[in-house]
């Protein structure tokens, strides 16, 4: 008989081992390579667990200056969009609804955002990660999103989002954001809501191994790994101007640009403590599984081009990209959800504001 405290882990180690099984062949299997290659314009998406340092890669690369654009809160919601009704059109949602309709906008405003670069002349970084506005906040897109509401089915797609700049001719960069197992956990675990440990690692697992499948089915050229905390973070900043993710990301970085940037990385700390000051064995087993995971995940940071790719190959010939003919209807009916979704988030923040200022009920005795 099996303890009923043991389950969890059990059930954990089952879908660990059935996901390490069905993910050892992905590998043989390539749907998109890379073709684009272009200094006018580079695509960048940080890619990795959720707790592996978004908001780190997010602040950094925000801090590059000129050189960096910020995506419209079109193409960002068009991605990630939180909200029942936005999600239809997000790329990323399990709720998405009109699938044709959603790439076909995504591939135009990246087709535009490349050509616009390449009138102007001037090298510029394009940060999907970094996408929000005023009424809406487009999250870091981790693996889960942190803010979904299916944490088993939230989370990107690199084959989408691959073959999409592909088809619009821009040249996408993928950082792969590599942390500790034991890391990850202590960050996902201190904020409000987390879910309890076991609920957590095996979600954790679970998006690793579709991480790692995801990875398997791209180019290599497309993405470039590294851990920014053991790698970067506490280094001096010769050594962070030395890291080859700079050239990968751009190979003409201005000097006001990559100065400033390697010496806010280098300035940052380094590994977070481990806060959640879980010792027993319980969160150890966590720890152990999920650096299993992470292994596989890692394993693909060391592929070359051409590696273990099988005939015939998925999705590699493109037909040129066209616009659908209702583009511009689509358009205005994703910017309308949007704008309700917004809304609806306002007069919710506003009712719950007014909740709070409210005078609170006199007692009984008060009222006296």
């Amino acid at each position: 008989a099996v303890h009923a405290c043991c389950l969890p882990w059990l059930a954990m180690a089952l879908a660990l081992s059935t996901h390490l099984c069905l993910a050892s062949g992905a590998g043989s299997l390539l749907a998109v390579r890379k073709a684009v290659f272009d200094d006018a314009l580079r695509v960048v998406f940080v890619a990795g667990l959720d707790g592996a340092g978004h908001e780190a890669w997010r602040g950094h690369l925000a801090a590059c200056g000129q050189l960096c654009r910020q995506p419209t809160p079109l193409l960002g919601g068009l991605l990630w969009r939180e909200g029942r009704v936005a999600a239809q059109f997000s790329l990323f949602s399990h709720d998405r609804r009109d699938v044709l309709g959603t790439r076909s906008l995504i591939a135009d405003e990246l087709r535009r955002v490349g050509e616009s670069a390449r009138r102007h002349g001037q090298p510029s970084l394009l940060l999907l990660n970094s996408a929000h506005n005023a009424t809406a906040y487009s999250t870091a897109m981790s693996y889960p999103a942190s803010a979904a509401r299916s944490r088993m089915l939230d989370h990107p797609d690199l084959v989408e989002l691959a073959e999409l700049c592909e088809l619009a001719g821009v040249d996408l960069r993928i950082v792969v954001a590599l942390r500790s197992a034991r890391d990850v956990l202590s960050t996902t675990g201190r904020r409000a809501g987390a879910d309890p440990l076991p609920q957590r690692s095996m979600t954790l697992i679970d998006n690793a191994l579709v991480f790692r499948g995801q990875l398997a089915m791209i180019d290599p050229r497309f993405y470039e790994c590294v851990d920014l905390f053991a790698e970067l973070h506490g280094r001096t900043v010769a050594e962070v101007r030395a890291h080859p993710i700079w050239n990968f990301l751009h190979p003409r970085w201005p000097a006001e640009s990559l100065g400033p940037l390697a010496a806010r990385v280098a300035n940052a700390g380094a590994h977070l403590a481990d806060i959640l000051g879980r010792t027993g064995p319980d969160y150890a087993e966590a720890v152990d599984a999920l650096d299993r995971a992470s292994r596989a995940l890692e394993r693909m940071c060391a592929r070359q081009p051409g590696d273990a790719v099988a005939p015939p190959a998925v999705r590699t010939e493109h037909t040129p990209w066209q616009p659908r003919g209702d583009g511009h209807a689509l358009k205005h009916g994703v910017h309308e959800a949007f704008q309700r979704e917004g809304a609806r988030k306002a007069r919710a923040r506003a009712a719950s504001e007014s909740a709070r200022a409210a005078p609170a009920p006199m007692s009984g005795s008060a009222a006296r």
